[in-house]
């Protein structure tokens, strides 16, 4: 897929089942990063596929959903999705290492076996305000990215 936009934020977006993300209450200062992708046809998302790499840390996708969908962290896998949809990868960061300028440099690793590059990807600080919804973003996205 297309990466179309990445941002942080210190926010937290509404999400069900919560208490199921480990995260959310061992991390005492967060920072909620998203990326914001179109799939390839005839791939599926889930949230063992990225994970995120800053400041010597490795962060795991907790929670993925459709457009502006409410995450649901029991929902871990979409397994058909539709290239018209913009999908989200919900990530939370230590937001006393992260997230403090108002572009973060953030590593995106794959998580299949293999060797796969790790591509940098600018993650714009949108500090307190919440994430942006799938309507603002730019058609072709916020930046050229290379593919994960």
């Amino acid at each position: 897929g297309t990466v179309l936009a990445a941002e942080l934020s210190t926010t937290q977006p509404q999400i069900l089942s919560s208490a199921k993300i480990p995260e959310l209450t061992r991390i005492e200062r967060k920072c909620y990063a998203v990326l914001f992708v179109r799939l390839t046809q005839g791939r599926s998302i889930s949230t063992e596929d990225f994970s995120l790499s800053c400041f010597g840390k490795t962060y795991r996708c907790v929670a993925v959903a459709a457009n502006d969908e409410t995450f649901d962290a029991l929902t871990w896998e979409i397994q058909t999705p539709s290239p018209k949809k913009i999908y989200r990868m919900l990530f939370v960061l230590d937001g006393t290492i992260s997230g403090n300028a108002a572009t973060e440099n953030i590593e995106v690793k794959s998580n299949a076996p293999g060797n796969y590059p790790t591509v940098t990807v600018p993650f714009k600080n949108r500090k307190a305000m919440s994430f942006s919804r799938v309507a603002q973003l730019p058609k072709a996205g916020a930046f050229e990215a290379p593919r994960p």
